[in-house]
């Protein structure tokens, strides 16, 4: 998969997501976290992202890749997604030999278990261990966070953390939207919402951590 204006060829789905991101495309998980669905913000909701979050019924014009690595991905699933992307990234079969336009950018995406990384807050340099730092990191940069109650004795067990966050997107910046009145909508608002179990961020998999990280625009980096 190349990205066709810098013509940097992508390995992996968490590159893959990365980019797509940037260029205003909405990022959804499935409950298990083994694809990432891509789709383009919806211009009559607010709501897109929260609905769909946890659902594995795809909404039309959406594909969903395997995260973290799309080497198993069928064929079909990319090119629909790179006919999704509206022109920005392109399918190319190389050689073994062939030296790729760019320098390729890859992550370890086997290590699927590394007790050795830590998560670290990149404004303040703190090494986040617990839930209570994590939404501490997260508040500070206009994050709102929400919690599951349950009169259950196994609490901490089913105890889901809820974060969400306002934000404008680039391509509703970027674009007109008819508002159904014959009249264009200069903007759309988007929400972000990351549901999370409790977690030990010294001994998660290394692709909960990466999907971390990608969610939350590296405020989070690992190390």
């Amino acid at each position: 998969m190349i990205f066709t204006p810098t013509q940097e060829l992508v390995k992996d789905t968490y590159r893959l997501a990365k980019i797509a991101r940037a260029i205003g495309m909405d990022l959804q998980p499935n409950p298990s976290l083994s694809h990432i669905i891509f789709s383009w913000p919806s211009p009559s909701s607010t709501s897109t992202s929260t609905s769909s979050s946890y659902s594995w019924s795809l909404p039309n014009d959406s594909v969903p890749l395997p995260f973290p690595s799309f080497t198993t991905a069928s064929l079909s699933h990319l090119r629909l997604f790179a006919n999704l992307t509206k022109g920005y990234f392109k399918l190319a079969f190389l050689k073994d030999n062939c030296s790729p336009p760019r320098k390729i950018e890859s992550l370890s995406n086997y290590n699927w278990h590394c007790t050795s990384l830590s998560l670290f807050s990149t404004r303040t340099g703190e090494r986040i261990e617990s839930m209570d730092g994590f939404s501490k990191a997260l508040l500070g940069m206009g994050w709102t966070l929400f919690k599951t109650n349950s009169c259950n004795k196994d609490f901490l067990k089913r105890t889901i953390y809820l974060y969400r966050k306002l934000e404008v997107s680039r391509v509703c910046n970027s674009k007109r939207i008819p508002n159904g009145n014959g009249e264009d909508i200069g903007e759309c608002s988007r929400v972000r919402e990351l549901r999370l179990p409790p977690l030990v961020f010294r001994n998660e998999p290394l692709r909960i951590l990466q999907y971390i990280i990608l969610m939350t625009d590296d405020i989070f980096c690992l190390a």
